[in-house]
C-alpha cells in the first residue's frame, strides 16, 4: 500500500508543499491515482493561509517536495471548527 492511500483511508490531517511551491495546509487526501492525488481543506480547516483556497486541488506526485502529518493544534483547530 502506498502511503497516499494509508493517508487517505485514515483521513488523516496533512501538510503537503508540491505543484510549483503551492503550500496545501490542513487537507486530507480523498483520492489516489498512478502520477497524481486529489485533496480537499480538513472539515473545519482554515482556508485563509498559504497560496491554496480551493475545495479540491490534483497534486503531481512527483512534484511533492514536503508531506507531512499535520501539528496537533492544527488538527484541534480543525476539529474545533468542525463541530
Amino acid at each position: 500500500m502506498k502511503l497516499t492511500q494509508k493517508y487517505r483511508d485514515e483521513g488523516t490531517i496533512l501538510n503537503i508543499t508540491g505543484n510549483g511551491g503551492i503550500h496545501y495546509n490542513s487537507v486530507v487526501i480523498t483520492e489516489v491515482y498512478d502520477d497524481f492525488i486529489v485533496v480537499k481543506p480538513a472539515v473545519g480547516a482554515e482556508k485563509a493561509g498559504g497560496a491554496f483556497r480551493g475545495d479540491f486541488a490534483n497534486i503531481n506526485i512527483a512534484t511533492i517536495t514536503r508531506l507531512e502529518e499535520a501539528s496537533a493544534q492544527q488538527r484541534l483547530r480543525a476539529q474545533l471548527k468542525g463541530v
